[in-house]
């Protein structure tokens, strides 16, 4: 690992992925973020590019030709360069090569900035499109961070008095089916049973800050990312961790058409254009 540190955390982040794999309380030795225990889930924070959930049959058509792509598609299994470190800041970067242009043909320049300060850890995505040609991507975040107790002494406040329903899912697409979370609309508690057929997905949450409580109602981690369209709640029932995923794109549906010009929640960008993206952790 490759380390960032102040006189309150230090963090530990991979080439493999620019995945963040560790924060570290130095006062209480407190570790926040799954330790990809490989019998439950080998992840502590993948990086979701150049899409976000899983495609129709793994696969999507784009002027006539079809691809193929695993569920949140391959940056999480791709070493990044790292082109800049400080004791507190660290960027990677991760470009388009001969083998990503065989199921992604869009050329493209994707760097991770991390940067902590105080108990906030800084990430700015910065997503560029190197070629010719209008680009089509979607990028969304997975941190999983550990809970020192079983889940359901948990819960998750919101900065914004909310109120939805999650998007049911068959197979990882989702269906055209949807259930009410039935909640105050100000802390959500997290109930095991919730993930027991997957995440909860969530389309137009209106909070910018989601903050994990614990039983006492302390906070123990938040999240800030503002204006992302979907997000994610994640846990795999019964282990102590849950993830909090901002998501700038979404999974298909049952029904999609497969067309990339027509995925739900496709974002694009001109040639040689970049656009910036940034979430904040804070640790308690």
């Amino acid at each position: 690992m490759i380390f960032l540190e102040n006189e309150h955390f230090k963090i530990g982040l991979l080439e493999m992925g620019a995945e963040l794999r560790s924060v570290v309380n130095k006062i209480t030795q407190n570790e926040y973020m799954w330790q990809a225990d490989p019998s439950v889930w080998n992840r502590s924070s993948p990086i979701l590019f150049p899409f976000v959930g899983r495609l129709k049959n793994d696969q999507y058509e784009y002027l006539g030709k079809i691809y193929y792509l695993p569920q949140h598609g391959f940056a999480r299994n791709y070493n990044f360069d790292v082109i800049s470190k400080s004791k507190s800041q660290l960027i990677f970067e991760l470009e388009s090569n001969e083998e990503t242009l065989l199921n992604y043909p869009f050329q493209f320049k994707l760097q991770l900035n991390y940067e902590l300060k105080e108990n906030a850890l800084e990430l700015t995505y910065r997503i560029e499109n190197a070629g010719n040609d209008l680009m089509y991507y979607s990028i969304g975040a997975h941190p999983a961070f550990r809970l020192n107790s079983e889940i359901g002494k948990y819960s998750i406040k919101f900065d914004i008095p909310e109120s939805f329903n999650r998007q049911l899912l068959s197979g990882g697409l989702r269906t055209d089916q949807s259930e009410n979370v039935e909640f105050d609309g100000t802390t959500l508690s997290l109930e095991p049973e919730y993930f027991k057929e997957d995440a909860i997905v969530i389309k137009g949450l209106k909070s910018n800050v989601l903050t994990i409580i614990d039983e006492q109602s302390k906070p123990y981690v938040s999240l800030e990312a503002q204006d992302y369209p979907y997000y994610g709640i994640w846990s795999k029932n019964p282990f102590p961790f849950v993830c909090l995923e901002p998501w700038d794109g979404i999974a298909d549906q049952v029904e999609a058409s497969g067309k990339l010009t027509e995925k739900e929640g496709i974002k694009t960008l001109e040639s040689s254009e970049v656009v910036f993206r940034r979430i904040t952790f804070r640790f308690f």
